[in-house]
């Protein structure tokens, strides 16, 4: 895979600061990468950091939660 792994990244999100791992595809749109990069708001993001991705389409509204 041509990817960059930034370890321990900073992510601030409304004042809540996630330390977590980014994995950055060096070019998804060519695919040389051999798996898929993770997104910001992937699975594996919110799995990990322990959050909930929550959208309401009616409110135009999407936030995140934590887990405590």
């Amino acid at each position: 895979m041509n990817a960059k792994i930034l370890k321990d990244a900073k992510i601030r999100i409304s004042g809540l600061v996630i330390n977590t791992e980014v994995i950055i595809c060096s070019d998804p749109i060519g695919g040389t990468c051999s798996s898929p990069s993770p997104s910001i708001l992937g699975v594996d993001f919110l799995i990990n950091n322990k959050l909930k991705f929550v959208f309401d389409p009616d409110k135009k509204e999407a936030y995140l939660e934590k887990e405590d």
